[in-house]
């Protein structure tokens, strides 16, 4: 029930091939969101108790649910924007998903840099609680295509995964 393997333990537990999502990992811990199959819908597991395994990782199938999730969702409605808005466009403003400060320009995201990039993977769902983007390098503006300020950059992850892009285009 609780981060502690102290902690009271709950009558029913996660079934054989539950899907979970990591929502925070301290140690051999994890607290996790359960997807699909039965037991307690949130809560905290070991990952492997006296050298027996009771967790594996799957980005492969993590990815394809949190596709699904996506396309449930309802369209995000855009509104054009007037020349007003246009010319704040180097200022540091919030985005129309999440309520975030967006980083329109190269120079803002590396000011905003790896804290920033973990807050927005976070809330879009990108990235486990458990994970953080440890740096953000190589960032450029990139010239082509569409009205709109476009860039290029490299990050690395605290725990770096095979599901995990590290060449990004904003």
């Amino acid at each position: 029930d609780g981060q502690a393997t102290s902690s009271a333990q709950l009558e029913e537990r996660l079934a054989t091939g539950a899907l979970v999502e990591e929502l925070e990992l301290k140690g051999d811990r994890l607290q996790y969101r359960r997807l699909s199959g039965t037991g307690p819908e949130t809560g905290w597991v070991s990952l492997q108790i006296t050298g027996k395994t009771l967790l594996v990782g799957r980005p492969d199938e993590s990815i394809e649910l949190r596709c699904e999730r996506e396309l449930e969702k309802a369209a995000v409605p855009w509104s054009l924007l007037g020349p007003e808005q246009l010319e704040k466009h180097e200022q540091v403003a919030k985005g129309m998903l999440f309520g975030l400060e967006f980083p329109w320009t190269a120079e803002t995201l590396e000011r905003m840099g790896a804290a920033w990039c973990t807050q927005a993977f976070h809330a879009a769902g990108t990235l486990s609680r458990g994970n953080s983007v440890s740096k953000v390098k190589d960032v450029k503006q990139y010239i082509g295509g569409g009205a709109s300020a476009k860039m290029i950059f490299d990050v690395e992850y605290a725990k770096p995964s095979e599901g995990l892009h590290t060449k990004l285009f904003a």
